[in-house]
């Protein structure tokens, strides 16, 4: 992502699902769904209490859409299983945990642990300086316990179910981003892990995303096959 003062709309392509986001100046300006009142509440929450790791919310345009601030550095697409360093995992781990704490006994978490961005992966992260700094896309954001979001985001930066990475390795880099998220059951992981996997596998279906549907189903065998291996 490079800096620009162009006033014309510019495409941005951060996430995998969300359509019609543009860049205007230091502005993003993105579509408003049905949840998007509890986005902006999360948003401004997270401004007030000091969180840097997100977009600040800044209202809404002629056209109805959110705006928000423009988080410099740029956001990965289709890296290579294993391509991230330990740095970069503990980073990930951490700014998740900050996350949390940021949410943890707000309203908007009602009687749940935290607010769970359900989405926090390396195409929904912003890296600085080439480590993991700001979180987006939060269209997906709803309470629920932080094992949640861990189990998800392990997987997903991890690339849990490709051969491509030994079942030692992935081991020790599951035992690494649980320490420095603060996880210390990492048994947790097993079930919330596997009923992640069944809710994205079934959205990938109903969209009719056979492609990923199929990558999706043979993870969700690897992890059957492999999670208590990798768990220890």
């Amino acid at each position: 992502m490079d800096e620009s003062d162009d006033s014309s709309p510019q495409p941005l392509v951060g996430g995998r699902s969300t359509e019609g986001i543009v860049r205007i100046g230091g502005m993003v300006h993105r579509p408003m769904t049905a949840h998007f009142p509890f986005v902006r509440d999360l948003l401004r929450h997270l401004e007030t209490v000091g969180f840097t790791g997100a977009p600040r919310y800044r209202g809404v345009d002629q056209e109805g859409r959110a705006v928000l601030t423009y988080v410099e550095g740029w956001v990965p697409h289709g890296t290579e299983p294993g391509a991230w360093t330990d740095e970069q995992l503990r980073h990930a781990a951490c700014l998740l945990r900050a996350f949390h704490d940021a949410t943890a006994g707000n309203a908007l978490a009602g009687d749940d642990e935290v607010v769970c961005h359900n989405d926090y992966a390396p195409w929904n992260t912003v890296f600085v300086a080439d480590l993991p700094t700001a979180m987006i896309d939060f269209d997906d954001v709803q309470p629920g316990p932080r094992v949640r979001d861990v189990a998800y985001a392990i997987w997903c930066w991890l690339s849990l179910g490709t051969a491509a990475v030994g079942i030692r390795e992935q081991a020790r880099r599951i035992a690494l981003m649980c320490d420095a998220y603060g996880l210390g059951d990492r048994h947790l992981l097993a079930p919330q892990l596997a009923m992640r996997q069944r809710e994205i596998l079934a959205q990938h279906t109903r969209n009719g995303w056979g492609d990923r549907a199929r990558i999706v189903a043979a993870e969700i065998t690897w992890w059957q096959a492999h999670a208590a291996d990798v768990l220890g």
